[in-house]
């Protein structure tokens, strides 16, 4: 096999700027140098007139052996020194630590799915002044959602297809990668109130199976973000259920300025910190001041309080999250993510059993809806029934295959219950989902957070404690940054470092410690008398 182009380019630069390049010159200098002493000295020594030609000869020659001399021995010193110093970079990087991880097949060994199955890429921002991102995700994403709950179509996590945003790739390779037998893309463009939508679907063959440009009001985007989910839907030759059909109708509000809020707080609301949540509650605050009758909004806004809530002592929302619960419910009685916001704030008033109901209340109207599963699941485990913390953790991770939190929280939950072959099960997965996002983030703190408690569990301490650093350096006053970094140096054994991190995220305003006491990572602490006197200062 002949070279690559990488290695050309190599051996070029070995020869512009290094040993080649200083063998030439000294070469030719000291060549120079020779031939003129010799001139001088060929007729005392009584040589013929062709000896100094012979010579020059000579020195041209040499000239040539010393520069391949010195490009042979310089190519592999560089490629030495190449593999050096990439070896060190791998050691010291932790983005190198995430992809080594992932185990992807080469794109040739794979070949598209053939059952009905799609992946909605990100669209992209055609926008003049390139600044609506988020209104461009939310838009894909909410026909993400809408194709999720249709039966008998697969649709790839948000997470698998948006990690090509802004990268040229085939949307072939996507198919085969995301094993879908469909690509779905396409772009935004707005200016003021008008929306230009251009969507197409391409099959795994690169077969164009549906395309569309949509030119109108702004106000029409629902409309339009229906029109596309249908079109895939009949590309697909899915059977539409009416029960489905219902799902691809856009419900919620007309104003879409309260649409773009509550598109930018489920941005924020996705990352595990504090001031991510905060100000996702500001943005849905915003929202239900546009519209005081957007039933999505409120119930978002009860849900980030309740979730921001469990994890710090913020008391002077607990109202608002009660109101907003309610005013949800009785805007859309049939709305799952209000009957799992109102058990999200039930369960913070100690009313366990109601809130129970209200979870499965929400899974009754949509089974297949990720937030339900997965705050059910984080009640459960504050009921001590790690059972069924499993089943709706797992059942979150079947929805969103690539995020990492469903996968990483479940691993606690098979050891309370002594599943090693379920525990190995998760680590592995939630190693692949970690490094799969730190791939597409290399600043997501929270997944170097749950990353060095997975990587202490693998037995790799080294990284672990990278990871741990990284976090800290990213958000060093986060409680949430803190109180994992308790959980990943309990896991380590590393009992005393673990306690100054959970005091320190006390301190920082954690307070929820019934779910401390039940979170399997710090069990090795329960007798320590500092775990116990925090335990006891909390209530």
């Amino acid at each position: 096999m002949g070279e690559t182009e990488s290695s050309y380019r190599r051996r070029w630069q070995t020869l512009r700027t290094g040993r080649v390049a200083r063998v030439a010159v000294g070469y030719a200098a000291a060549g120079w140098l020779v031939v003129q002493v010799a001139s001088t000295m060929l007729v005392p020594l009584g040589l013929p007139g062709w000896a100094l030609r012979f010579f020059i000869v000579l020195v041209i020659a040499g000239f040539f052996i010393a520069i391949a001399v010195a490009w042979g021995v310089g190519a592999r010193n560089g490629a030495r020194g190449s593999a050096a110093v990439e070896s060190a970079s791998q050691a010291d990087s932790l983005r190198g630590a995430a992809d080594r991880a992932i185990a992807t097949p080469p794109a040739d060994a794979l070949a598209p799915a053939t059952d009905p199955s799609v992946a909605v890429l990100a669209f992209s921002d055609m926008s003049p002044d390139r600044d609506q991102g988020y209104f461009c995700e939310g838009t894909a994403e909410e026909i993400i959602n809408a194709l999720a709950g249709v039966q008998g179509l697969r649709v790839a996590s948000r997470s698998g297809s948006f990690q090509f945003k802004d990268r040229s790739v085939d949307n072939r390779e996507v198919a085969r990668r995301l094993q879908v037998r469909a690509v779905l893309d396409g772009s935004v463009r707005k200016a003021g109130d008008r929306v230009r939508v251009a969507a197409q679907l391409v099959g795994g063959d690169g077969t164009l199976l549906w395309s569309e440009t949509f030119d109108r009001r702004l106000e029409d985007i629902f409309a339009i973000q229906e029109e596309i989910a249908r079109a895939t839907v009949r590309a697909l030759r899915v059977t539409l259920l009416a029960s489905d059909a219902a799902r691809l109708e856009r419900r919620g509000t007309t104003n879409l300025a309260a649409y773009e809020f509550l598109l930018r707080g489920r941005q924020l609301m996705r990352r595990e910190k504090a001031a991510e949540h905060r100000s996702a509650a500001e943005f849905f605050r915003q929202a239900v001041r546009l519209d005081p009758e957007f039933a999505e909004a409120y119930a978002a806004l009860a849900s980030v309080i309740a979730h921001h809530r469990t994890q710090q002592d913020d008391a002077s929302s607990l109202d608002e999250a009660r109101s907003a619960s309610l005013r949800a419910l009785e805007l859309a009685p049939g709305l799952a993510a209000a009957h799992a916001a109102r058990a999200q704030v039930l369960q913070l008033d100690g009313r366990a059993p109601e809130a129970r109901a209200g979870f499965e209340r929400a899974l009754e109207l949509d089974p297949r809806d990720f937030d339900a599963h997965y705050y059910y699941a984080r009640f459960l485990v504050t009921q001590a029934d790690h059972a069924g913390a499993v089943r709706h953790y797992e059942a979150a991770g079947a929805i969103r295959p690539d995020d990492y939190l469903p996968r990483t929280m479940v691993i606690q939950e098979y050891q309370a219950l002594g599943d090693r072959a379920g525990e190995q099960r998760a680590i592995e997965r939630s190693w692949d989902a970690i490094s799969k996002r730190l791939a597409i983030d290399p600043d997501d703190s929270a997944a170097y957070d749950h990353g060095a408690g997975v990587l202490a569990l693998l037995g790799r301490p080294d990284e672990a404690r990278r990871f741990l650093e990284r976090a800290l350096a990213l958000r060093p006053d986060d409680p949430i940054t803190h109180y994992n970094a308790a959980c990943g140096t309990a896991l380590a054994g590393d009992y005393e470092v673990a306690l100054d991190y959970l005091q320190r995220a006390i301190d920082l305003g954690l307070a929820n410690g019934q779910w401390i006491m039940n979170d399997n990572d710090l069990v090795p602490l329960h007798k320590h008398p500092r775990f116990i006197e925090m335990i006891a200062r909390l209530g």
